[in-house]
C-alpha cells in the first residue's frame, strides 16, 4: 500500500531531491519483484500434477501452494487469483480514496472474488484451512458490503444515529470474529510445537539416564 500511495502522490518536483528519489526508484524495483511473483505464481498454477509433486520443483515453489489442494486445478488457481485480488484490492484503496462509495463498492467487489472461489470449490486439503482462511475473508466481504451501504448514507441519510451505532457495532464484532478465528489457530499451531519441544526433550532425558 505505501508503494501505490508513494506512487499515486508523485509530484515531479519532487525528483530534484535525492531521498525522495531514491525512493521512487525503489518503488519501481518494488512493483518490479511483485510483478514476478505473480507471473511466478501464474507459471505454477499451470503446471501439471507430476511436475508440482517433484521434489526439487516443490523446494523452490512449494509456498505458493502451501495448504492447496493440488489434485484440483481450481485449488491450484486459487494462489494465483488470490495475489491479483491482494493487488488490486490495494490499488483501488489508494487510487479510489478521495470517492468513497466507488472505493467501497470496488473493494466488495474484489473481496467478492475470494469468497466466490472458496464457495466454488474448497480449494484446501482440509477442513481447518478453509476455516482459518475462509472466515476472516468473509469477514472482510462482509465488512466492505457494511462499508459501501454507510458510504452511501453519507448521501443520502437514511440511517439515524442510533441505526449507524448498531452497524458500528456489528462491525466490530466481526472484526472480533475473524481475529479469534486466526488467534485460534495460532495458538493451536503454537501449543503442538512446543508439545512436540517438550516430548523431545523428554526423550532426550531418558536417553540421557539409560546411558
Amino acid at each position: 500500500m505505501a508503494i501505490v500511495l508513494q506512487l499515486y502522490c508523485f509530484q515531479l518536483n519532487q525528483i530534484k531531491d535525492i531521498i525522495i528519489l531514491l525512493c521512487y526508484t525503489l518503488c519501481y524495483l518494488s512493483i518490479l519483484i511483485c510483478a514476478s511473483l505473480i507471473y511466478i505464481s501464474y507459471f505454477v498454477s499451470q503446471q501439471n500434477l507430476i511436475l508440482i509433486q517433484n521434489k526439487t520443483f516443490t523446494q523452490n515453489y512449494g509456498t505458493l501452494y502451501e495448504r492447496i489442494n493440488i489434485n484440483s486445478q481450481a485449488g491450484m488457481n486459487y494462489s494465483f487469483i488470490n495475489l491479483i485480488r491482494k493487488t488490486l484490492y490495494i490499488i483501488a484503496l489508494v487510487v479510489f480514496y478521495q470517492y468513497p462509495i466507488f472505493q467501497t463498492a470496488t473493494c466488495s467487489f474484489i473481496s467478492s472474488i475470494n469468497v466466490g472461489l472458496i464457495i466454488y470449490e474448497n480449494p484446501f486439503q482440509s477442513k481447518s484451512s478453509l476455516i482459518q482462511i475462509g472466515i476472516p475473508d468473509f469477514c472482510i466481504f462482509f465488512l466492505m458490503i457494511l462499508f459501501t451501504i454507510l458510504a452511501i448514507d453519507d448521501k443520502v441519510l437514511y440511517f439515524s444515529d442510533y441505526q449507524r451505532f448498531l452497524i458500528g457495532w456489528v462491525v466490530i464484532g466481526v472484526i472480533l470474529i475473524s481475529i479469534s478465528v486466526q488467534f485460534y489457530f495460532i495458538l493451536i499451531q503454537v501449543l503442538l510445537h512446543l508439545k512436540k519441544r517438550i516430548l523431545y526433550v523428554w526423550d532426550k532425558l531418558i536417553q540421557l539416564f539409560k546411558g
